[in-house]
């Protein structure tokens, strides 16, 4: 039955409702109150409930009859056909209806997002793109919501066996319906609102700026734009917004909501605005009013401003006919009072023009430049005969020695202020700029026809010419330089004592008739000028040396100091400028008087110098040397040297005491015997790293290796003998494969770690504290004990290479061993394949290896440890090398062991050792060359990758190796012969050390090195030749002395008897 066409509650009297089920709303869902199962259960439980109470019935003839059987009447039992046949059919009616009743379910699906409306009915109103249209589309959908809830949700579905009560169900769907277009009108109806106060508000601002009454030019072109503006754009817009709050007032109207007063008040305060054009019109016309107002206070002001002007030049004329120097002060007051006249005329005439281009007409002219020309030299010459007459004064009336004439610096009046370059020049330049202008004024009047004005120009321009003659007195007289002994000279010239007189005047010396030797008087002058510029330049540069101050640093917890640089970089700048200053000082003819102060001058400069080469030469030894000698060890082992560095530190205390106690840079060079001191200072320190270097020299004689550190890291190693543990920050210098050594707890040395944490155990262990602080010893031990190890750990393999398959094998032993030994099992099996079965052998050998290859790429498509993907990532090149050997070869035809294609590869061998009888050992032969391999400790790293080229340098070298030879490949750079040569040296298992030729690379360093027994791989820097950048990587290798208690009893020869092969590349 469709819940939609059931029929509404009837009123019959022989039909009730068995069930009567609720539907609530829970959060999002319509649920019904009681679940089908619960409802499911109840409906069928009576039936069940029926058959029970039937299996204890008693028997009704109970009664009747004295004895009975039973008791009871017969059991009623679930499992009985009909009892289960009528249960069925209950069960059944009951799901028909559970089935009808959830079917109501699905009458609300389309009303439930009603419960979660009112969030989208927020977020619907607060998109700004959202139309009238638009809201009067969604309100008209939840009226339409509402409208279908109810023709199709009716409160009471009736049923054949219960019936659903929905009521409560619609009045919630509905009343959030109402809710969400309650909301959305109530919130249009503020935005109206709010968006009608904006608007007042807007035409208010409006209002405000256009209704103002300008009071100049400014406010009225202001008033005059903003009207326009108002009418061409402003008003439109504040209509149109006005328009839009109608339309949506209306809508709000048109969809049944109810205003109040605020809505109202609202929207007539906006309406009282609609006419606002029309005031706007009636401003335009006040607004011409006040500009022919204000326009014509404007030509009132442009009117006075010119009488002013010409009541200015109306003054200036009359400066035509003052000519009378006693007027000097009343003719400069007037001029004063004119300029300050001239200048407020010229900012209001500056004014008036502004506002005439404000109002928009044409700036109209004054006559200003014409009144400035006709004032500026009537101002020119009056302050002319004013500074004159105050510089006439000063300089004949006042006393010359008092200090208050310095010829150095003059005044120029109203023509600037400068400080001349040397003294007397001051008072030239003004004057001879004084005459200049009384010259030019003087012809200027004389142009324009103005008598007395131009007399007074000339009677400046002869005063001045007047005081010309005497300006060479007054220079000679008024010279700073001036000593006792000159005054004497000049005395013995005018032939009265004369000296610095407080009391003496220009005029007083022209009464004395001074003026007839001022020429000699000039010469003494200029003589001591010369030599006051000597003595000024030395005490100039006494005082630049005396505000330095050295600085000095705390070195440490050596409790002492060393001098900064900064210091000595200072001092130095002095140094470098005064020693020029100094040198060009003596050379002078005038610095006799001087000659004592400069030679000591001099001689302090030359110690400083000297002071400052060796100071720095000392301390730079000392710091090196400092932290050597701290060390308890390397006192022990150099007594001699440690007793020299000791004194030498001794003094470098004592010296540094001093300094920081005065550290003022005069009284820091001139110390007692401080030079001196530092000399014997130095001369000890030489003798300590001379022996420090023998020292040293006879370390790494003992354990070659130590060649290829450097004096910092030796003597790291060295000075720490206690700690054994410290060599391993500089094991990889020394063993190519070696990152750090392997300690036990009693610093036995039991294993090698390689760069990449493979660690290697050792067969035999090393006991560091047994060689008591050598260390050089027990490294000798090391070495020994690697190779022994390395040895011991192939020949494991060996054995173990036929036990185990391939795949488990290269996983159990080391990188370097799994390479070695494969290529000597590959050897055998070439071998083997050639001498039993020929070419075919090949063709079976290379299936083979393919086969091998494949297990090879299983094993690293899978998860292994990192060191076994080392192992195999170079184990792979080689072994594809080999395989693609075997293809060639059998390609070639190759069927016996002795052809030439098979000699000229790689091979590896165990044979019989030569030098030790007895013993088998790994041997290396490439076509005629029989080499052995070392067994040095590589580490589980890459190998190079193996071309034609690759194999024809390594018969080429090895060749050269095999008779004792260098040698040298030779091609374009980066061609890889330095990596080519690398690779053979692990092949090989050799160490191997490239060095960088350079000028420091001598024939005595390549001997001690070769020592080593390593590889020494000397790769020069790039030449050019013949159009190629070419490099020679050279190799060099020598047997490893025998070492025991006699080694300083071997004699070294200092050259190698090696001879280099060369192979072009």
């Amino acid at each position: 039955m469709d819940p939609r066409h059931a029929e509404p509650l009837r009123q019959d009297p022989w039909q009730c409702d068995l069930l009567v089920n609720k539907l609530q709303i829970q959060a999002t869902e319509v649920r019904f109150k009681h679940e089908t199962d619960f409802v499911k259960a109840r409906l069928l439980q009576p039936y069940r409930d029926c058959t029970t109470c039937l299996r204890e019935l008693p028997r009704p003839d109970t009664k009747l009859k004295e004895t009975v059987s039973r008791t009871l009447l017969w059991q009623v039992k679930e499992e009985e056909l009909h009892i289960k046949a009528g249960f069925g059919t209950v069960e059944q009616i009951v799901n028909m209806n559970l089935e009808n009743m959830a079917k109501v379910l699905e009458l609300y699906e389309p009303f439930k997002f009603l419960l979660i409306e009112e969030e989208r009915t927020t977020s619907f109103f607060e998109d700004q793109s959202n139309t009238r249209e638009t809201f009067a589309a969604y309100l008209h959908h939840l009226r339409d919501t509402i409208r279908q809830l109810r023709e199709q949700c009716p409160n009471i579905l009736q049923m054949q066996l219960m019936r659903v009560d929905a009521t409560e169900v619609n009045q919630k769907l509905e009343q959030c319906a109402e809710d969400c277009i309650a909301k959305l009108l109530k919130s249009l109806a503020l935005r109206n609102q709010d968006r009608s106060a904006r608007l007042v508000k807007q035409f208010e601002h409006l209002n405000g700026r256009i209704m103002r009454q300008p009071e100049n030019e400014e406010q009225l072109v202001e008033l005059e734009l903003a009207v326009e503006e108002a009418k061409a754009k402003t008003l439109p817009n504040l209509l149109e917004e006005y328009e839009d709050i109608k339309a949506w007032l209306f809508l709000t109207w048109d969809e049944d909501h109810l205003l109040v007063e605020e809505d109202y008040n609202a929207i007539w305060a906006a309406s009282q605005w609609k006419t606002y054009g029309d005031s706007i019109a009636e401003r335009e016309r006040d607004l011409e009013m006040d500009r022919m107002s204000i326009e014509g206070k404007l030509i009132s002001r442009r009117t006075d401003v010119t009488e002013e002007l010409t009541n200015l030049m109306n003054s200036v004329n009359k400066f035509k006919d003052k000519g009378q120097v006693r007027y000097l002060e009343e003719y400069l007051d007037d001029l004063s009072s004119i300029k300050k006249n001239l200048a407020s005329l010229q900012a209001r005439c500056e004014r008036i023009q502004y506002e005439e281009e404000l109002v928009g007409w044409e700036p109209g002219e004054f006559e200003l430049n014409e009144a400035h020309s006709a004032v500026e030299p009537y101002d020119k010459l009056w302050t002319l005969v004013y500074e004159h007459q105050k510089a006439s004064q000063r300089w004949t009336r006042s006393p010359l020695f008092s200090g208050e004439l310095k010829p150095e610096t003059a005044e120029s009046g109203g023509f600037g202020r400068g400080v001349c370059r040397r003294w007397g020049e001051g008072r030239e330049v003004v004057r001879k700029a004084r005459w200049r202008l009384s010259f030019k004024l003087k012809a200027t009047f004389e142009q324009d026809k103005l008598t007395k004005p131009a007399k007074v120009a000339e009677k400046v321009k002869n005063d001045l010419d007047a005081f010309k003659e005497n300006v060479p007195l007054l220079h000679a007289l008024c010279n700073p330089g001036l000593r006792e002994r000159h005054w004497t000279e000049i005395s013995n010239v005018i032939c009265f004592e004369m000296g610095p007189d407080p009391t003496l005047t220009l005029n007083k010396a022209l009464d004395r008739d001074i003026g007839a030797y001022v020429q000699k008087i000039s010469e003494i002058s200029e003589s001591a000028a010369k030599e006051y510029q000597i003595e000024s330049g030395l005490d100039g540069m006494i005082k630049e040396w005396e505000p330095v101050i050295m600085e000095f640093k705390d070195w440490g917890t050596t409790g002492t100091y060393i001098v900064a640089g900064a210091s000595i970089d200072e001092v130095q700048t002095l140094l470098d400028d005064h020693v020029i200053k100094t040198q060009t000082m003596k050379g002078s003819p005038y610095a006799a008087e001087f000659k004592e102060r400069l030679e000591d001058w001099e001689k302090y400069l030359t110690g400083v110098q000297d002071i400052v080469d060796v100071w720095l030469k000392v301390q730079g030894v000392w710091l090196y040397l400092e932290p050597i000698f701290s060390s308890e060890d390397i006192m022990q082992q150099m007594p001699t040297e440690g007793r020299l560095f000791r004194e030498v530190d001794g003094t470098w205390r004592q010296i540094m005491g001093s300094c920081v106690a005065a550290p003022k840079a005069l009284e820091v060079f001139r110390q007692d015997s401080f030079l001196e001191n530092l000399q014997a200072a130095n001369d000890k320190l030489e003798t300590v790293q001379k022996g420090l270097n023998d020292y040293l020299e006879t370390k790494r004689l003992f354990f070659p290796r130590f060649f290829f550190l450097s004096n910092d890291n030796l003597l790291e190693i060295l000075s720490e003998t206690k700690d054994p543990k410290r060599v391993n920050a500089h094991v990889k210098k020394c063993f190519e494969g070696m990152q750090s050594l392997q300690f036990e707890e009693n610093l036995n040395i039991s294993g090698m770690v390689s760069p990449e944490k493979e660690v290697v155990p050792m067969t035999t262990y090393v006991d560091p504290v047994a060689a008591n602080g050598a260390v050089e010893k027990w490294l000798v031990q090391v070495e020994d004990a690697m190779l022994e190890s390395i040895r011991d750990q192939s020949f494991q393999s060996r054995d173990d290479y036929v036990n185990t398959s391939f795949v488990d094998w290269v996983q159990k032993w080391p990188g370097q061993v799994v390479i070695g030994i494969f290529n000597l099992f590959w050897t055998a099996e070439v071998n083997q394949a050639l001498t039993e079965h020929g070419n075919a052998g090949l063709v079976e050998y290379a299936t083979k290896l393919d086969n091998t290859l494949t297990e090879i790429v299983n094993l690293v498509r899978r998860e292994i440890p990192k060191l076994v993907r080392c192992t195999l990532e170079a184990l792979i090149v080689i072994f594809v090398h080999n395989k693609d050997t075997i293809v060639e070869l059998r390609d070639r035809g190759t069927c016996e062991v002795s052809d030439f294609d098979w000699l000229v590869q790689l091979r590896y061998f165990i044979e019989e050792n030569p030098e030790k009888p007895g013993q088998e050992d790994i041997f290396v032969r490439i076509t005629n060359s029989h080499l052995g391999y070392a067994y040095e400790y590589l580490g589980n790293c890459g190998r190079l990758v193996v071309t034609p080229l690759t194999d024809r340098c390594y018969r080429t070298c090895c060749g050269a190796l095999h008779l004792l030879y260098g040698a040298a490949p030779e091609g374009p750079a980066g061609t890889g012969k330095t990596e080519t040569v690398k690779d053979l040296a692990k092949a090989l298992a050799r160490f191997c050390v490239v060095f960088n030729c350079s000028d420091e690379l001598d024939v005595n360093a390549m001997a001690r090195a070769s020592w080593s027994g390593a590889f020494l791989l000397f790769s020069s820097d790039g030449k050019r030749r013949r159009g190629q950048v070419l490099q020679r990587p050279g190799i060099l290798r020598r047997p490893r002395p025998r070492r025991g208690r006699s080694e300083k009893k071997q004699k070294i020869p200092r050259t190698p008897p090696c001879e280099w092969n060369r192979m072009d590349m």
